[in-house]
């Protein structure tokens, strides 16, 4: 499969309008949590993005995660549904 490149950069900012995590692991151990995230996009990309983040934290309180993130809106006019995961 030959990869796709970017023909331009896309610029613009981000802003989180909702941020509701929850306990999804077990009462005792590591803290694990799952995050809903929703978020609207501004500049060359418009629109909203909801993701799903499974999140395990370490002692320091930082933690990694993985996830999926869909973004409904458009690009450079053009109307688009992207999926994308992320990981730590």
């Amino acid at each position: 499969m030959e990869a796709r490149r970017l023909k331009q950069l896309a610029q613009g900012e981000f802003e989180i309008k909702n941020w509701s995590e929850k306990s999804a692991g077990a009462l005792a151990g590591p803290k694990v949590t799952r995050a809903t995230v929703t978020q609207k996009f501004t500049g060359d990309i418009k629109g909203t993005a909801t993701a799903e983040y499974l999140m395990d934290y370490r002692p320091d309180k930082t933690a990694q995660y993985s996830g999926v993130q869909i973004i409904k809106g458009s690009v450079g006019g053009l109307q688009r549904r992207t999926v994308s995961s992320t990981r730590s």
